[in-house]
């Protein structure tokens, strides 16, 4: 705890972190929920995909070229409600933005 009379660039950066705290924590339970509704979906299961690697808020998956786009599509959907699994009654108030592409190699874009 800062004193109210600690230095300004002190005390400004303490607020900052403050409030970026939550947002993080926040941020990391969405990323956290939607990785385990991607690693556990029957249906990319089924589609033959699987999840291999989780950088950041970025997902990779793979699987046969085939059901691509259906996988694709689940993928989206699953991440844009990454809380059904646990709160059928949870929805956000602003709508999760999800960008999903389907590339050959990870150097894709």
């Amino acid at each position: 705890m800062l004193r109210r009379d600690a230095e300004p660039m002190y005390r400004n950066r303490s607020e900052r972190a403050a409030v970026n705290f939550g947002i993080q924590g926040s941020a990391a339970d969405i990323v956290t929920a939607a990785m385990l509704r991607l690693w556990k979906d029957a249906c990319l299961q089924e589609f033959g995909f699987r999840l291999v690697m989780q950088v950041h808020d970025e997902f990779v998956l793979e699987g046969p070229e085939g059901h691509a786009q259906q996988a694709l599509d689940r993928t989206a959907e699953l991440m844009r409600r990454p809380f059904d699994l646990h709160n059928a009654d949870f929805k956000f108030r602003v709508p999760l933005v999800v960008d999903a592409r389907i590339c050959r190699t990870l150097g894709d874009e």
